[in-house]
């Protein structure tokens, strides 16, 4: 068994079950390696090692090998290893701490891209799999890209137009938003794409408002003067309303003033959390629309995929 197995069976946390961290044992690899190979060395010469002769005990301890002190893979590292030696995840998804981010501005996973009539416009969120860099017949750099999400992945044609104002976005290891317009093929949906951002841009620019619930039970001043606070901590262009609410006996929307904006993202939904002491605040979406073009004639796409 040489190194590069071993290594490969670190990565996918074959070892796991001894009780060290994966990145301590690929930081003695080298170490281990080269002592189980000195032993070797000394039963096909017929020699004795001085632990060898020792009382087993002894020597158990002599060959011991200290694991260093060092924090572990963090969870993209470890994925992204995951992925790089069997092929998939094994212990969860780089998306999974995105996904209710990415469904507060995205239509569908990509799994339901099926259900979409042709042309119709979406929104969708992922990472990027694979990338193919392409020239247009024009010259004019675009590219082919596959978006992976936790439910399956979908290719998306990135033309040079929408590439000129986010081709730098394509080779990020980070969440994209795909605004685009899904044509059905044989070989299944995929989409043709009109923008791409990164997450934190489209949480703002496809949010329409936020809701923050409050339960008349469980608030008061000091509550109302902290959420202020935490809004302006937050600040931001999408507009915040409340809702007092009232148990059994309904609801009342009031409408605070109009510098009341927050940045929509999981840290202040965290804030308003812990503040109030329960999930408080929901979010609406903008409507995913796309701008005919060509004196109104929607689509550019052709197939063989060039523009």
């Amino acid at each position: 068994m040489n190194r590069r197995v071993i290594e490969s069976l670190i990565k996918a946390g074959a070892f796991d079950s001894l009780g060290a961290k994966r990145s301590q044992l690929f930081a003695i690899l080298d170490i281990a390696l080269e002592q189980a190979q000195s032993a070797q060395r000394d039963r096909l010469s017929g020699q004795i090692s001085l632990f060898a002769a020792m009382p087993q005990t002894q020597g158990s301890k002599a060959n011991t090998i200290d694991l260093p002190s060092i924090a572990e893979w963090t969870e993209k590292e470890r994925l992204a290893f995951e992925k790089e030696t069997v092929g998939f995840y094994l212990t969860g998804h780089p998306l999974d701490n995105f996904h209710q981010e990415i469904m507060a501005v995205a239509d569908t996973d990509l799994t339901g891209l099926g259900d979409w009539g042709d042309n119709q416009p979406v929104r969708v969120g992922g990472l990027v799999r694979e990338y193919k860099d392409h020239r247009s017949k024009k010259g004019d750099r675009m590219a082919f890209i596959v978006l992976e999400d936790r439910a399956g992945a979908a290719e998306v044609v990135v033309f040079p137009e929408a590439f000129a104002k986010s081709g730098h976005l394509l080779a990020s290891d980070e969440p994209l938003i795909v605004l685009g317009t899904v044509k059905q093929e044989e070989q299944g949906a995929k989409i043709i794409a009109e923008s791409v951002d990164s997450l934190g841009e489209a949480r703002s620019k496809y949010t329409n408002g936020a809701r923050v619930l409050l339960k008349a039970e469980q608030v008061n001043r000091q509550k109302l003067e902290s959420l202020k606070t935490k809004v302006r901590e937050f600040h931001g262009t999408c507009p915040v309303s409340l809702t007092l609410h009232f148990a059994g006996r309904g609801e009342v929307d009031i409408e605070p003033p109009s510098d009341f904006t927050v940045r929509p993202c999981k840290e202040f939904d965290a804030a308003v959390e812990g503040l109030l002491g329960y999930p408080a605040v929901m979010y609406l979406k903008t409507k995913a629309e796309i701008q005919p073009r060509n004196g109104g004639k929607g689509g550019r796409w052709r197939q063989g995929g060039q523009g």
